[in-house]
């Protein structure tokens, strides 16, 4: 997960950086070669230009990590564990080093079901059926995640 993590941020930087050159070659005069050249004074462009973008792009990228690891220590303090039924599965699309990141959809025990996303290894996917160990909050039991993550 964290391979595509990095990478989308990394993609989304370089569309922010790709976005501010454009920026100042358009509306600066002589383009971007004259605003590189240009006196300190112009560089106040730089920022607004180039830099907040940027820092934009990791914003949701930041919230959503934060999140999930508060979730996970959440359930790693307060969790109960228990067995879950896999229900379905499906691929999310994503692959990290070939193996598939899915969307597992399992019914716990006390018969909630929910769903969590997981990366697997392309030679043990989980089918239809089995059983998964998994750790779940009894105050909001569709909050759920495999033992093993």
């Amino acid at each position: 997960m964290n391979t595509i993590r990095w990478g989308l941020i990394f993609g989304l930087y370089v569309v922010a950086l790709g976005f501010g050159v454009a920026t100042i070659s358009l509306i600066y005069p002589g383009g971007l070669g004259a605003f590189m050249r240009a006196p300190n004074v112009d560089a106040y462009l730089v920022f607004p230009l180039l830099v907040i973008p940027m820092l934009l792009a990791f914003v949701p990228f930041l919230t959503r990590g934060i999140k999930n690891s508060r979730t996970k220590k959440h359930l790693m303090d307060v969790g109960q564990k228990t067995t879950a039924t896999i229900l379905a599965i499906r691929d999310t699309g994503l692959t990290v080093n070939n193996h598939p990141y899915i969307e597992v959809s399992v019914q716990l025990k006390s018969g909630v079901e929910t769903s969590f996303q997981l990366l697997v290894s392309r030679v043990a996917i989980p089918r239809v059926g089995d059983q998964i160990d998994v750790l779940y909050d009894p105050a909001d039991p569709t909050v759920v995640m495999p033992v093993n993550s």
